[in-house]
């Protein structure tokens, strides 16, 4: 595979840090096919892009989980050694309050095998986890101040990869979604 000349973004490109105010998340079991790049690809960007769909048991699909404004993020850190180096993928999301469903979310998600969908402002979804190396979800729960704090969850997500990954595919979601 050739490597390409990288001009930079043009003068109208939008390049807004953080997330949007929502991820999507699903764990490994609702999952029938879960799509990967195309290994024979020969391109920089076939290599990094999902462009099939993820597919699911019957009734099964994302979850989306929302996240107070400016406090949802990302990165992909290099870790290992020379001739052995992969991505520690990260992302951070808030959900505020103290709802027993969240608490009982926190609980389940814990210990939980996960792929997510980590949606950037212009639209694109970083994925997180795979069917080799899961993502984890953990939650840190507290109430903040009276005077300048907020309560609820600091969720985590945690994995690694070879690579980052967009997800170019459609968002399949749950079919029966609840509210709190």
């Amino acid at each position: 595979m050739d490597y390409e000349d990288f001009s930079g973004p043009s003068g109208g490109a939008d390049n807004m840090g953080g997330t949007k105010q929502y991820f999507y998340y699903a764990p490994l079991s609702y999952f029938n096919t879960i799509a990967i790049p195309d290994p024979a690809a020969t391109t920089l960007t076939g290599k990094a892009t999902i462009t099939g769909t993820h597919t699911f048991l019957p009734g099964k699909g994302f979850h989306k989980m929302y996240c107070t404004l400016d406090k949802g993020s990302m990165e992909a850190a290099i870790q290992g050694e020379i001739d052995g180096r992969s991505y520690k993928q990260t992302a951070k999301y808030f959900y505020p309050g103290s709802d027993a469903a969240v608490h009982g979310f926190a609980a389940q998600a814990k210990n939980e095998r996960f792929i997510t969908l980590n949606v950037m402002p212009d639209g694109k979804m970083l994925q997180i986890g795979s069917e080799d190396f899961f993502a984890n979800i953990s939650g840190k729960w507290g109430t903040g101040t009276n005077s300048g704090g907020i309560r609820g969850y600091e969720f985590d997500v945690n994995s690694m990869g070879a690579e980052n990954i967009i997800y170019g595919g459609t968002v399949t979601l749950f079919s029966v979604e609840s509210g709190s």
